[in-house]
């Protein structure tokens, strides 16, 4: 009986440690419109979402997206790029996949916890980040225009 009850508080407390972990929070509400191809999206709308860290992601009204990147044989086992909880999260990785505004490693680590933010299960989001790290866009760290990896030392 001690060892039942050893693992039903190991148990919870893992449990009340997953749940109290926070993957960040989105704002605004998505409002899309489909577009004559019958495949993709535009937002009419801008939506953040912000990560872990505070960190802004925006996801601009106008843009077009074609949801998540999921090849269809994998549909009926995780869904359609728009079908599931992940949908938000696509859209904002496809924004920052367009413009590469940010390293891809950053990029690619939002949509997880994007993806968790917004109610995909754990096992689920960390597939899904395992696909689009390994077989996504990757693109030059330091692009003209990208400040954040740049380091000033003074003379």
């Amino acid at each position: 009986m001690r060892k039942i009850t050893t693992c039903l508080i190991v148990l919870l407390c893992s449990f009340s440690v997953a749940q109290a972990q926070n993957y960040g929070r989105f704002e605004g509400e998505f409002i899309a419109s489909w577009l004559p191809d019958g495949r993709s999206m535009r937002l009419e709308k801008p939506v953040r979402y912000f990560g872990p860290d505070d960190v802004r992601w925006d996801a601009p009204a106008g843009l077009v997206s074609d949801g998540a990147s999921i090849p269809p044989f994998f549909w009926s086992v995780i869904g359609g790029p728009f079908s599931g909880p992940y949908r938000s999260a696509a859209i904002v990785h496809d924004h920052y996949c367009e413009t590469r505004e940010r390293p891809w490693q950053e990029v690619h680590k939002a949509f997880y916890t994007a993806s968790r933010a917004a109610g995909v299960p754990e096992t689920q989001a960390q597939l899904m980040y395992f696909a689009v790290y390994r077989f996504g866009p990757r693109w030059p760290r330091n692009r003209s225009g990208d400040t954040s990896r740049i380091v000033f030392r003074p003379k």
